[in-house]
This record gives structure tokens, C-alpha cells and sequence, in this order.
């Protein structure tokens, strides 16, 4: 059991061993640095469930192209990584998106239970 809040840059890159290259080239905000922590953690804690969360948490620093309040959510379950996007949901509802997931089977080819809306 591990939980780990790296919320600078620096955190990511010492703690979760997000490389500093993709963070430069998509930002701490982004699908790709969402995916490598997800990933890493994983590694980290030895598990083979685990989630990510990244994202524009403002009140300032968001752009036209990357606003206050968007968040990405990762889920890593064995060897499956899940990532979504949105800039329109609360954040209880963002954060129970990770249980909702691990409910639905990650080796099936349905449709995700819960579906993001798109950014």
C-alpha cells in the first residue's frame, strides 16, 4: 500500500521517476506525464493496480489550450493504462472515477463504465 502526492515537477521527476524530457516537451498537465506516473508508481509500490492524477489545479496557470481545471486520470492494472481527460466534471466525481474503473474488467473489450467528456 503506497500513496504519494507529487504535485511539483520536481516530485514527479526525484519520486515517481517521470522523465524530465516528457514533462518539458507535454507539460506536467498531459496524457503522456499521467501515464508515466500511473506507470511508475506501479513499479514503485510493487502493485499491480494503480492510479494517477494530474492536472491544472489554478487558481492561476492554465492556458487557452490547457485551463484551470483540467485534470487527467490514469488507472494501471496489470499491464493495461487508462487515461482520461476533462475539464468539466466536480472532484469527487473525478476522484471515484478509479474505483469505477477497477469494477470494469480491464482484459474485456467493452466500453469504458464512465466515459470522460472530451476537453
Amino acid at each position: 500500500n503506497l500513496g504519494l502526492v507529487t504535485y511539483s515537477n520536481q516530485s514527479k521527476i526525484k519520486v515517481l521517476k517521470v522523465s524530465k524530457k516528457i514533462i518539458r516537451k507535454y507539460g506536467a498537465a498531459s496524457e503522456q506525464v499521467c501515464k508515466a506516473m500511473a506507470k511508475n508508481v506501479s513499479k514503485i509500490g510493487k502493485t499491480n493496480i494503480s492510479v494517477s492524477i494530474t492536472g491544472i489545479a489554478g487558481p492561476s496557470g492554465g492556458t487557452k489550450i490547457k485551463p484551470v481545471g483540467l485534470v487527467y486520470v490514469g488507472i494501471k492494472k496489470d499491464d493495461k493504462i487508462e487515461i482520461s481527460n476533462t475539464t468539466n466534471l466536480d472532484k469527487d466525481t473525478i476522484f471515484s472515477l478509479p474505483s469505477k474503473w477497477i469494477e470494469k474488467d480491464f482484459n474485456s473489450n467493452t466500453e469504458p463504465l464512465y466515459v470522460l467528456p472530451a476537453v
